[in-house]
C-alpha cells in the first residue's frame, strides 16, 4: 500500500535543499592564509595558445587566452572559498609568473620568488594554477531529425598545486580534466566572429568549471541535492506541507507531528519521515536521524533506508566540516 501511494497517487514532492559538505583536502591548521596566483609557462601548449582542430586541420590561435582563463578560474574559486569562509585569500590580478610546467622543475629561484610573494600577501601557502592546456574542436554533423549542426567541444587540462614554499614543500597536486560540448544550429550561415564568441564562451566556462572542481576538493563548499516531502494521505500531513512551501518547517512540524496517533503505520512513517525532513532543513542533524530512524520502524522500505544512509553521512561529514572550519577560529 505505502508503494502505492509513493509511485501511483504521487503524494510526495521534491524540493532543492543547499547543504554544506567538507573538502575532501586536510590542511595543517597553520595554513590560514593562501595565495592565490596562476602561471603562464611559456614552454607548454598554454604558452603557444589555444589549440584548435577544425575539420582535421590542427593549428594555435594568434592570441594567448591562459592568461584570461586563469583570471576566470581563480576569480570563480576565491568566490568559493570567501563564500564559506574556511580560509582567508589572497587574489592578486596583477602577479604574472612564468614557471615551469612541471613543478620538479622549480629552482631555488622560482622558490625564493614564491616566498617573497607570500610574504608580501601575508600568506602560508600558495595555490597556484600552474598551467591550462585546452584543446578546441569543431566539426559539422548530420542532426537526429534531419540537417546539419556544428559542434564545438573543448577539452582542458588543468593542473593545480598547493605548496609552502617556507619549507621548500609540494603541499598538494591535482589535476583536473573537463570536456564540454555545444551544438549549433544552421552552421554554414555562422561568421567568424559568432565561431569565435562561442568558442570563448565554452573556453570561459570550462575554466570556471574547472576551479569548481577544485575548489570542493580544497575546501568546505555548498552544494544543491534533492529532498522529498510528503504532501497528502492525512490532513495534517496536507496542512503541514502549506506551512512546508512557505519555508515555515517549525509550523509544518506541529502539524505533522499530530498525525503520529493515527493507526496506521503508513501514515505514521509519512509523518516521521517529513519531521526528519523539517529537522534537517533547520540543520537538526541528529533529531532529524532520530525522526528517519522511526519512521524505518513504522515501514522499513528502500526509501526510508536511503534516507537513513544520507544523514548518517551528512553526520559524519560535519564533523570534517567543522574541523576545516576551526583554522578560522
Amino acid at each position: 500500500m505505502f508503494v502505492l501511494l509513493l509511485s501511483g497517487c504521487r503524494n510526495y514532492e521534491y524540493f532543492s535543499i543547499t547543504v554544506l559538505e567538507p573538502g575532501e583536502l586536510f590542511l595543517p591548521d597553520q595554513y590560514q592564509t593562501l595565495l592565490l596566483l596562476h602561471s603562464t609557462p611559456a614552454d607548454s601548449v598554454a604558452g603557444r595558445g589555444t589549440l584548435y582542430n577544425i575539420f582535421d586541420q590542427v593549428y594555435y590561435d594568434s592570441t594567448d587566452r591562459s592568461g584570461a582563463l586563469a583570471a576566470a578560474a581563480k576569480n570563480t574559486l576565491d568566490e568559493m572559498v570567501e563564500m564559506v569562509g574556511s580560509f582567508d585569500i589572497e587574489n592578486p590580478d596583477s602577479i604574472i609568473l612564468h614557471l615551469p610546467a612541471d613543478a620538479a622543475d622549480f629552482t631555488e629561484s622560482h622558490l625564493r620568488q614564491l616566498r617573497k610573494l607570500c610574504n608580501d600577501a601575508g600568506a602560508e601557502a600558495i595555490v597556484l594554477l600552474l598551467s591550462i592546456d585546452k584543446i578546441v574542436s569543431y566539426n559539422i554533423y548530420f542532426g537526429d531529425f534531419g540537417g546539419e549542426v556544428g559542434e564545438f567541444s573543448v577539452v582542458m587540462v588543468s593542473k593545480w598545486l598547493l605548496i609552502d614554499p617556507f619549507i621548500s614543500k609540494l603541499i598538494d597536486s591535482k589535476t583536473i580534466r573537463d570536456t564540454l560540448y555545444m551544438t549549433v544550429k544552421n552552421p554554414y550561415n555562422m561568421s567568424d566572429s559568432e565561431n569565435l564568441a562561442v568558442s570563448r564562451q565554452l573556453l570561459t566556462e570550462i575554466a570556471e568549471q574547472s576551479a569548481i572542481k577544485y575548489g570542493i576538493y580544497l575546501s568546505p563548499h555548498y552544494a544543491q541535492t534533492e529532498r522529498m516531502v510528503f504532501r497528502r494521505g492525512h490532513r495534517y500531513i496536507r496542512r503541514g506541507y502549506k506551512e512546508a512551501i512557505d519555508n515555515n518547517w517549525t509550523g509544518a512540524a506541529v502539524w505533522w507531528r499530530k498525525a503520529l496517533p493515527v493507526q496506521d503505520n503508513s501514515l505514521r512513517a509519512m509523518a516521521s519521515f517529513n519531521l526528519a525532513i523539517a529537522n534537517e532543513m533547520e540543520g537538526l542533524l541528529e533529531p532529524a536521524l532520530e525522526w528517519a530512524q522511526t519512521s524505518y520502524a513504522y515501514f522499513p522500505d528502500t526509501l526510508n533506508g536511503t534516507y537513513l544512509r544520507i544523514l548518517r553521512q551528512r553526520i559524519s561529514q560535519q564533523k570534517d566540516i567543522i574541523l576545516q572550519m576551526e583554522k578560522q577560529e
